[in-house]
């Protein structure tokens, strides 16, 4: 993707200018980025991401490694071989698994942090064991940890993708998950017989789960606590797109949700960005990709903004806004079926409107649900609409 700087270029793939993009969507992003509410801590990230190299994004740590451990009195020069045991050198423990996929695994983490003069630790066997727990600050964290091939670069790319975003925007907005610290771990698998790579990333921990899980759990989320959650949603979004960022991943699954404690509420988390792009240029426009999609250009701002609407659908009904193509009931046809319904923005507003009685509901599914993207509904637009501003 093009971006600002070369440093940029060398994290994101490349993507196409905006000369057929059209001259109003463009002027609708210009005043987006030139509006006077983007506070300089957001433009100084703009800036910020331009100076960080990828040698500096990939903290990269060699195994085996030799470190001191203090145990008692004493300093004890020891080796340590394999990632569990790094795990622990460093002062982190496993609590439990959250969840796992394709990318890796989430685990909910201890850090044990010595207070004082106070570092007894014992080692036995491959685990790290602490002899005095209360003589140590203990802080809850969430752990995404990574198997990478070095020779995939798509992999290495995305713990870039997700590294830059995580660092930029770290402590700038309360909707977008925290980043703590990470490292990424280079050794010999004996089993294997080559070198692996291991990437752990410490997060804010939301203990809440995903609010995907939560429409699983409960059913359809109640319309006033739905446009809650969709509202920290836009604004974690619209922070992202002021930086000139589009998430490019955007679903109910990425969005974690914690607990406020204080309040006795939660509050959404946008997370997992692997796959987030730089998506506007000074000077330029809108970046787009003519190779993403076969039919039409992939604006990823505009793709953010389709996700949004069919999150807030999922939320509302527990049902996705069209009906997916089944192979039993002839798969091309349906398939058919679904392009000329998202064309003709055929989605079920009858229901919607009977179900919660509102006009400006309808309408602003209707504007993220547009299936020619020029027409489609900005970042900007959504926070303004009325239905947000409707405290009903």
């Amino acid at each position: 993707m093009q971006s600002s700087s070369d440093n940029e270029s060398s994290t994101f793939d490349t993507m196409d200018t905006d000369d057929s993009i059209p001259d109003k969507v463009n002027h609708d992003y210009k005043q987006l980025f030139g509006q006077k509410f983007v506070g300089e801590c957001e433009w100084e990230f703009s800036n910020r991401l331009s100076t960080i190299t990828n040698d500096k994004l990939i903290n990269m740590i060699e195994l085996p490694l030799q470190i001191n451990i203090q145990i008692g009195k004493k300093n004890i020069n020891t080796e340590i071989k394999t990632p569990d045991e790094f795990f622990c050198a460093v002062g982190f423990r496993r609590n439990r698994l959250l969840g796992k996929g394709g990318f890796g695994s989430v685990y909910a983490v201890h850090k044990y942090i010595p207070q004082q003069d106070t570092k007894t630790i014992i080692r036995n066997s491959s685990k790290m064991s602490l002899n005095s727990p209360s003589k140590f600050q203990v802080l809850k964290m969430a752990c995404k940890e990574m198997r990478l091939d070095d020779k995939d670069r798509s992999l290495l790319n995305s713990l870039r993708a997700e590294l830059y975003v995580l660092q930029g925007l770290r402590g700038k907005c309360p909707y977008v998950i925290e980043y703590y610290e990470h490292y990424v771990l280079s050794f010999y698998n004996v089993i294997e017989r080559r070198h692996v790579l291991i990437a752990n990333i410490f997060m804010e921990l939301a203990d809440g789960g995903s609010l995907l899980s939560e429409v699983i759990k409960i059913g359809p989320i109640p319309l006033k606590l739905a446009k809650r959650y969709f509202t920290e949603m836009v604004e974690g979004l619209a922070f992202m797109h002021r930086n000139q960022i589009a998430h490019n991943d955007f679903k109910l699954d990425n969005v974690l949700l914690l607990w406020d404690r204080s309040h006795r509420m939660k509050h959404c988390k946008l997370t997992d960005f692997g796959m987030a792009r730089f998506a506007w240029k000074d000077g330029v426009g809108l970046l787009y990709s003519t190779r993403h999609c076969n039919s039409f250009e992939y604006v990823p701002f505009s793709a953010d903004i389709w996700s949004l609407g069919v999150s807030l659908y999922l939320m509302l009904t527990r049902e996705f806004p069209y009906e997916m193509p089944d192979a039993k009931n002839g798969e091309e046809k349906q398939y058919r079926k679904l392009l000329n319904d998202m064309q003709r923005g055929v989605i079920d507003t009858k229901n919607l409107k009977h179900r919660f009685n509102s006009n400006q509901l309808v309408r602003i599914m209707n504007g993220m649900l547009q299936y020619d993207s020029n027409n489609r509904y900005t970042i900007a637009t959504i926070a303004n609409d009325p239905w947000l501003k409707n405290k009903r």
